[in-house]
């Protein structure tokens, strides 16, 4: 599944290394879902259009990105169990809610009522990277 979304979106960085994956858990205090794991193995952040009609976009946050924008939006958050990993490109974030099992993939302006404005969008990584190849993403 990893490859398939690296090869759906397209632009790809140089990998990740597992060392630096621990090191940006341990800062984060997740262990994040074990296919964005792999996506990181095989490229440090990823985005593009997705979908038969390209009209969607969808972007996945390299470790730096993520633990520098979780950094900036910690006095932000509701809850420090949200964390970004991603983005639609148009003011939106992807958040993994590790309050919960799965854990499930929010959507979340990131000028809004952060707890009153998220938006469910899959029940784990696994089905939000199905939505995204299916062009099913909002």
């Amino acid at each position: 599944m990893a490859t398939d979304i690296v090869n759906a979106l397209g632009a790809a960085a140089p990998p990740a290394t597992l060392a630096r994956i621990e090191t940006a858990e341990a800062e984060l205090g997740f262990r994040l879902p074990e296919t964005l794991r792999e996506v990181l193995l095989l490229s440090d952040g990823v985005g593009g259009f997705f979908g038969k009609e390209q009209v969607g976009f969808v972007s996945l946050c390299s470790l730096d990105e993520m633990l520098s924008v979780n950094r900036a939006n910690a006095d932000h958050k509701p809850r420090q169990e949200l964390i970004a990993f991603g983005g639609d490109g148009i003011g939106g974030g992807y958040f993994f809610d590790f309050s919960q099992p799965g854990p499930p993939v929010l959507q979340i302006e990131w000028i809004s009522d952060w707890e009153n404005d998220a938006v469910s969008y899959a029940k784990d990584f696994d089905e939000f990277i199905e939505k995204v190849k299916a062009g099913r993403i909002r």
